[in-house]
Formats: structure tokens, sequence, C-alpha cells
């Protein structure tokens, strides 16, 4: 029945109902082997969406990758029996610096090393690694979304009109005409892993932020993504391969359960 259910219904749904309403009563009615291959079913299928994201960045400019983070839970039937089931817990990002490609564009920036840069959005202040910068009609320093970058002090960053040099130090020092007219903040975090991942390259965080003191911005460059291609597509097939051997193993056990019910009941 859970079979036919499956093949008419969205199967992620049916996935996620199944298994959940399973670890709420705490034991296996059915075919344990059934239970324990849908788990890793979902779990692969978690795994390929990631893996997935990450080859699909692999060219944004600031992007972090995504790792994700399983355990185990194991539920005791009774004093014989038990079962492990695979469980994905989380996500949580590589840290790895992406490689810095000049661009010799002088509102391009990259941060080497720790710190994100800050720009306030409609929904409130968000943080990013993508530092490639634009001059917008208003005269204000902005991302290619049109975001205000924000100084240490949180302000926005205004350039004379008419200049004629425009250049940005490595202290983050925005100097228009030799003359220093403002300072680029970059910013870490007060929790280890704050960040949340919004899309669109920005990060919205828990908790608060501080100002660094000693940091380094590379300008005429950016901060590609620090995805490996040739690895993350090798992934990705893994994966794939992985998944379908698993949907193998269910179909098989689903055909067995019912050769069984179908001898005994002759």
């Amino acid at each position: 029945m859970m079979q036919a259910l499956i093949n008419k219904v969205s199967l992620s749904f049916w996935v996620f109902l199944v298994f959940e309403l399973f670890f709420l009563c705490n034991a296996a009615s059915a075919n344990n082997a059934s239970y324990i291959a849908l788990s890793g079913q979902i779990a692969r299928k978690r795994q390929l969406e990631v893996v997935a994201n990450n080859v699909a960045n692999t060219n944004t400019v600031g992007y972090e990758q995504d790792n994700i983070l399983f355990r185990n839970v194991d539920v005791i039937q009774n004093s014989r029996r038990s079962n492990s089931f695979a469980w994905p817990e989380t996500t949580y990002r590589s840290g790895d610096q992406g490689p810095i490609k000049v661009t010799n564009r002088p509102t391009d920036l990259a941060v080497v090393g720790e710190g994100y840069f800050k720009v306030i959005t409609p929904r409130g202040p968000r943080y990013t690694l993508d530092g490639s910068m634009v001059i917008n009609n208003q005269g204000v320093l902005v991302n290619s979304a049109g975001y205000p970058i924000l100084t240490a002090d949180n302000n926005f960053i205004e350039i004379p009109a008419d200049f004629q040099t425009f250049e940005i130090s490595e202290s983050g020092a925005v100097f228009v005409d030799n003359e220093e007219i403002a300072i680029i903040g970059v910013f870490a975090f007060d929790l280890k892993d704050p960040i949340i991942k919004e899309g669109g390259n920005l990060y919205a965080i828990e908790g608060n932020d501080r100002v660094l003191e000693e940091f380094t911005i590379v300008s005429g460059a950016l901060r590609s993504s620090n995805v490996n291609s040739a690895l993350a597509m090798s992934q990705l097939v893994e994966m794939q391969r992985s998944y379908g051997l698993t949907t193998d193993l269910m179909t098989n056990i689903n055909e067995t359960d019912t050769s069984a019910i179908n001898k005994l009941t002759k």
C-alpha cells in the first residue's frame, strides 16, 4: 500500500511524513528493513540537494560551500532488538577561502581571511563576501543588488560628484582624489557559527556582529567561490548513483514482502 501511495503522490512528501510518524511512535511495527532503507533514502536525497546547490554556485562570487552533517538515531524496540537510522542533522559551511580573482576594477573588493562586508537591505543589515561594488546615481557605494555597503560606524559611503581618482587601501580606507572620505567596515560575529544563508549571496546572523580591527582588503579583485568544481561534480555523480541504489533496494524489499505475504495467504 505504501508503495502505491508513493507512486501516486510526491515522493518527498510521503517519505518525510512516514519517517516523522515512525520516530514519533519510536518503534517499527512493520518491516524494519523498509524503514532503515527509507531513512537512507531521505539522507541521500538531502545530501544530493546540498551537493547540487554547491555545483550550481561554482562560479558565484563569494559563495561558501555547504556540507551536511549526519547522525545516527538509535531506536530500541525491545531488549533484544534495536535499529539505527540515518538522519541529516544540519548543514554547515566548509570555511575554506575561495581563490582571489583579479579584475582591476577599483570598486571590486575581496576580504582576505576572516571578515564579511555589511550591507543594508529592506530586511535590515546583511553580510556578504561578494565585494562587487558600484557607485549608484546618488553617489553611494552599493553592491550589485543596489544595497549600500556600510562603514565600521554603519554609515553609507558617499562618493563626491565629478571625482578624478578613486582608490581603496588594504585597510579599507576609501580615497577620492587622494583624500580619505570613509573606511569600509569588515565584520565578524560573537557566536561561533551564527550565519543563516538567505540567497542572493547575503547572510543574516544570530546574535551580534563586531567590527574587526585588523583585516586585509584587496581592491581590484573578487573572492571566488570556494567550491572545487571537479570534486563537487564527482560527488554529485556519486550521490545520484547512491540514491538510485537505495531506490532499487526499497523496491526489492517491497517485492520480497509482497511475495512472502502472497505465499502465506495461499
